[in-house]
């Protein structure tokens, strides 16, 4: 009897988690920090075993880290990671990681376009670690054809491009879309819906609707339902971007495509408004297979699209005006776009700073009175600030809505896939 019993706890499968994160900051704190130790903690706790790739060891989170991992953390400069994946496709292939069992990759730091990889992200040294080097631990998986079950969870800015690394025994969520920004929000709120036996399908459809701080971001999953539902809103994600960044959602085409327009060009404006457009439809057909209040709130979204380019035209004609104003003037642009205001009231500012803020406000009320330039300099940047606030405003609306849109949409298309997929298999 003892040595059935000690032959049925071998067989018992254990489970791997890798954290790959804190890069590009200077630290000693990151943005990533909260967020990595809960993750690891929790993981931990359901005794997986848990290695981690973080920062560098001067790092505040570092040490907290190292108490859950079940090997030495190691700092996530060049090679490390590489190392790390490695060290799990070896295990894959001597058996050490068997069948049934499961991994998951846990990538959480800054991110990049991609240059012709599916991903990069920082690394803390500032080199790049670029994600196809999962590649050939998804395909360590797929050779072993033991049921070896990966997840990947990453949380970067333009981590879209991780959904490449999906197929039949891979499951990958990323915090955003290929072309823009995610926010540590995703992250935090991942970190924190953790929940033992959910699946990965589960904690990413409730953490979405979640995730709307700041840009938001459009969070994706890898299942056929998450790659439909991209296709069919990827049309609205630009109008959920703060018109004052559209520029940066360009830019990030831009840097994959080869484009060389810049996101501080003021005259790119029109040209990225030419482009949205062109991009844009009112074919309903795509979303006719949706449920009807989906249809309602997707015509919803159409209809504020005008209001949205109304705005960020607007803004955008005014700050090539005050560009052309200060042109040779870089003490008018100094005032105008300092936060004198701000400052002079800032009870958390120093008295010096305080009185120099006083002193620099009162030298701009009096050029705005003596000199007609500068006073129509200082009227664009106030009607470019308005109208850029009254984007962000249409833009947090849009964003709400596409997540309602999402939320509503997606059990439709979950139910039209027969096949189990591997977001729904794997558990927590």
């Amino acid at each position: 009897m003892f040595t059935i019993i000690l032959l049925s706890l071998n067989l018992k499968a254990a489970n791997h988690f890798l954290l790959i994160g804190g890069g590009g900051e200077k630290g000693p704190s990151t943005i990533f920090d909260n967020s990595s130790v809960k993750t690891t903690q929790y993981f931990h706790n359901q005794r997986w075993e848990t290695s981690v790739v973080f920062g560098k060891r001067t790092f505040d989170a570092y040490d907290e880290l190292e108490k859950y991992a079940s090997t030495p953390a190691v700092p996530f400069v060049q090679g490390q990671a590489e190392d790390a994946i490695q060290n799990l496709i070896e295990k894959i292939k001597t058996g050490k990681i068997a069948a049934g069992e499961k991994i998951l990759i846990n990538i959480n730091t800054h991110g990049a376009p991609g240059m012709g990889s599916l991903h990069r992200v920082l690394m803390a040294d500032g080199n790049f670690f670029f994600t196809d080097k999962l590649l050939n631990l998804r395909d360590a998986i797929k050779e072993a054809g033991n049921g070896i079950k990966l997840g990947i969870i990453d949380a970067s800015c333009y981590s879209g491009a991780s959904l490449e690394l999906a197929d039949e025994n891979t499951c990958v969520i990323t915090g955003a879309d290929a072309n823009f920004v995610s926010t540590n929000t995703f992250g935090n709120k991942i970190s924190s819906a953790l929940t033992p036996g959910d699946s990965m399908e589960g904690l990413f459809l409730r953490v979405r609707p979640q995730s709307t701080w700041g840009y938001g971001g459009s969070p994706q999953i890898s299942t056929t339902a998450g790659k439909t539902l991209y296709e069919k809103l990827a049309v609205l994600a630009p109008y959920t971007i703060p018109g004052s960044d559209l520029g940066m959602y360009y830019g990030s085409m831009c840097s994959v495509q080869g484009c060389d327009r810049h996101k501080d060009n003021t005259q790119s404006f029109a040209a990225n408004m030419k482009e949205l457009i062109a991009h844009d439809h009112d074919d309903l057909s795509s979303i006719k297979d949706l449920p009807t209040n989906v249809q309602k709130r997707y015509k919803e979204v159409l209809s504020q699209r005008g209001q949205y380019r109304n705005r960020f035209n607007s803004a955008q004609r005014h700050k090539v005006q005050f560009e052309r104003l200060v042109a040779g003037e870089p003490e008018w642009k100094r005032l105008i776009e300092s936060p004198l205001t701000v400052i002079s009231k800032d009870q958390s500012v120093s008295e010096t700073e305080g009185r120099i803020a006083q002193d620099e406000l009162r030298k701009l009320e009096a050029l705005a009175k003596s000199n007609t330039r500068f006073r129509q300099a200082l009227q664009h940047h106030y009607q470019y600030q308005a109208q850029t606030q009254e984007t962000n405003l249409i833009a947090t609306k849009l964003l709400t809505l596409e997540r309602q849109l999402y939320r509503d949409a997606y059990p439709t298309l979950q139910k039209a896939s027969s096949k189990k997929e591997p977001c729904q298999e794997f558990k927590l």
